[in-house]
């Protein structure tokens, strides 16, 4: 038999058909093979440690993820450091911790907006458009488009 290691289960737990308890000895391949954490008892004093570590990740503004996120073909974890335009797109609330979406309108502390102010690009060396303004349009109204006959 396999070499045991010195973990408890938290309750009855059956694995190839066999049930384990949390008085039995377990062999390394049998541990390898339950994967839920919720299985395992939880040891205060690791509880204790594992509260006091501080956490890494998140956005700058400190929101976290509660679980694994993809966004645009790239997976993000809870470990990850996560940008806030990323972020934004986000907005399922079960995903982050605490079961809110964050509110990432206003920068954090120290950090600065990235959206461009509402004149960025008009100034004195602005070329007027067609209509006279530099908004960028050329002042004309959308058509609506014919409607369409059978």
């Amino acid at each position: 038999m396999g070499d045991t290691t010195v973990r408890r289960l938290a309750g009855p737990v059956t694995v190839g058909g066999r049930t384990y308890r949390p008085d039995d000895d377990l062999t390394d391949d049998v541990i390898a093979q339950i994967r839920n954490p919720k299985a395992w008892a939880v040891d205060p004093e690791e509880a204790a440690a594992e509260a006091a570590r501080p956490k890494v990740g998140g956005t700058a503004s400190g929101a976290r993820l509660a679980t694994r996120v993809t966004v645009n073909g790239r997976t993000y974890t809870p470990d990850d450091e996560l940008p806030d335009d990323v972020a934004v797109q986000i907005r399922n609330p079960k995903v982050w911790e605490g079961g809110k979406v964050p509110d990432l309108s206003t920068p954090s502390a120290g950090q600065e907006s990235k959206a461009p102010s509402p004149t960025e690009g008009v100034g004195a060396e602005a070329t007027p458009g067609p209509d006279g303004d530099t908004d960028g349009d050329s002042g004309a109204k959308p058509r609506k488009a014919a409607p369409r006959r059978p």
